[in-house]
């Protein structure tokens, strides 16, 4: 069974055309549920072709996360700059010190290297800053992706994803 769909949406300013064709088959027992989608929105174009979601695409849409989401839309990659030093922070607070005191002072690389810079010049600020240990920004997993698929999945997939529930 094939069935192609399409639905529109707009918040505030944003809006965006959706486009998904979905299809199941059966192997033995089990039932396959797969999904092409495609959309057309104010943030840019996006898609993702889904082989094996476990269920029909209006219940997997709801149930996406949204870096699983971000992960799989994002074309052109861009440091993730709020989410880096989420990561960068709590892999700080969990890190062994020897003393308080550098762990204090990790910290306040990453608020000082917030407070005066923006946008990537704060994550080489805080490599620059010495107060870090080598082996914690040697592991540290810059996030990247693309910030127009971070604004669609926040603003325009949610209202995408309730037309798929009427």
């Amino acid at each position: 069974m094939l069935t192609a769909n399409y639905a529109a949406v707009w918040v505030d300013h944003e809006w965006g055309e959706f486009f998904w064709r979905e299809s199941q088959k059966q192997s033995g027992e089990r039932t396959i549920y797969m999904c092409t989608f495609a959309c057309v929105t104010s943030y840019g174009v996006f898609g993702y072709s889904w082989n094996s979601m476990g269920s029909p695409f209006a219940q997997f849409a709801a149930e996406l996360g949204e870096d699983y989401l971000i992960n799989k839309i994002s074309g052109e990659m861009v440091v993730d700059v709020d989410g880096s030093i989420k990561d960068l922070l709590k892999t700080i607070d969990e890190h062994e010190w020897e003393n308080e005191d550098a762990r204090e002072a990790a910290r306040s690389a990453v608020e000082d290297a917030e407070a005066e810079h923006s946008g990537e010049r704060i994550v080489t600020a805080i490599c620059e800053s010495g107060d870090i240990p080598y082996e914690l920004l040697d592991d540290w997993p810059l996030r990247t992706w693309n910030s127009d698929a971070v604004h669609f999945a926040r603003k325009l997939w949610p209202a995408f994803v309730q037309e798929l529930q009427k």
